[in-house]
C-alpha cells in the first residue's frame, strides 16, 4: 500500500512495504559513487535557487 500526507510542505509517509524484501540490506555509502558522472549534479545556480525557494516557504 502506498499512501501518505502532506503538512507545512513535507510528505509524510507510513512505514510500510508492499512486498517482502529479498535483497540484502545496503548503506547509502554502499551505494554511493565516489565519481559521478558531472551531468548528475547541479549546477552551483541551481543548488543556490533551491535554497532561496526554501528560505521563502520558512518565512
Amino acid at each position: 500500500m502506498n499512501w501518505g500526507m502532506m503538512r507545512n510542505g513535507r510528505c509524510l509517509t507510513a512505514n510500510i512495504t508492499e512486498y517482502r524484501k529479498t535483497e540484502s540490506v545496503s548503506s547509502l555509502s554502499h551505494i554511493l559513487e565516489m565519481d559521478p558522472d558531472p551531468k548528475y549534479s547541479l549546477s552551483e545556480d541551481r543548488q543556490e535557487r533551491i535554497f532561496q525557494e526554501m528560505e521563502e516557504r520558512r518565512l
